[in-house]
């Protein structure tokens, strides 16, 4: 019988212990010692203590927690009366394939507050219209503007916003919508040469994300001219402004210097923040509900 045989299967290796210690009684001297060389007790020299060996990391580094998952830990066990040297393996355990963690949702943008209006973040439910044309990537289609973007690319903050602000400007010319508002995606706005307002911002917005500005610094924000009625810019921060390219103008602006808008809604990737004015400011300007009643 030899002193390391390893028994497989923890249940049916303890069921038989007891019949190994008595059979080793009878033969009169320990298994793997049958020349009269007694098996070294776990701690004495000659002998590895019982666990892992001194040499042996205490912990697994994180690159290697797979490998150490795999390993199988067989601890060598010695029979006090007999002095029997044996091993159990680890029970086995049904391996089940774990899922891949669904990807990080996406982080909020900075809250693109304009024209002396504060943002207020909105859920999914309210993003309307946005949801249709928020896929802006112009990547794989072509067209007159890639001569365009081969000028610009190596144009960086305000130089490359007004290219691309002054290039869809001419080029697209201002055309309502005759069967409602739809809003056309770049490519389709800037082939047809004509679109909405709306259209013109969402046109700057993926020529500019062709050209590496962030869409989290791009905001479409759909507001009131004061004077005019409805209309829709885009709005892009840079440098710590946030820039308006506006389909009125080919200057660009800044938007805390714009007094006649009055944002109602504002689109970013996946968000949508909707604009009001905090409470306190808004007394200081028109006065408190009860003061105007009393005018």
């Amino acid at each position: 019988m030899t002193g390391h045989g390893t028994i497989r299967g923890r249940s049916h290796a303890l069921s038989v212990l007891s019949a190994v210690g008595a059979a080793l009684l009878v033969c009169g001297s320990p298994a793997g010692a049958q020349d009269g060389t007694a098996v070294p007790e776990p701690g004495q020299d000659g002998a590895e203590p019982s666990g892992a060996s001194a040499t042996d990391p205490q912990c697994i580094p994180p690159q290697n927690a797979d490998e150490a998952a795999a390993t199988v830990d067989e601890t060598a066990y010695v029979m006090p009366t007999t002095g029997a040297a044996f091993t159990l393996p680890p029970e086995e355990t049904e391996i089940t394939a774990l899922p891949e963690c669904p990807p990080p949702p996406p982080i909020r943008p900075a809250a693109p507050d304009a024209f002396g209006f504060s943002a207020v973040p909105l859920g999914e439910a309210l993003r309307g219209e946005w949801d249709a044309t928020k896929a802006i990537a112009l990547e794989g289609r072509s067209g007159q503007w890639e001569e365009m973007l081969s000028q610009t690319a190596t144009l960086q903050g305000r130089p490359r916003l007004d290219r691309v602000n002054r290039w869809v400007n001419w080029h697209v010319r201002y055309a309502d919508d005759r069967q409602g508002d739809r809003w056309s995606d770049a490519a389709e706005t800037l082939r047809a040469g004509q679109g909405d307002c709306e259209d013109f911002a969402i046109a700057k917005m993926a020529l500019l994300a062709e050209l590496g500005v962030s869409p989290d610094d791009m905001f479409l924000v759909l507001l009131r001219d004061r004077q005019q009625g409805d209309h829709a810019v885009l709005a892009v921060r840079d440098a710590g402004e946030l820039l308006v390219l506006d389909n009125r103008t080919d200057v660009l602006r800044r938007a805390d210097e714009i007094e006649e808008y009055v944002p109602t809604l504002s689109y970013s990737g996946p968000f949508a923040w909707t604009y009001g004015r905090p409470a306190a400011e808004r007394e200081r300007t028109w006065g408190s509900p009860l003061s105007r009643a009393a005018r």
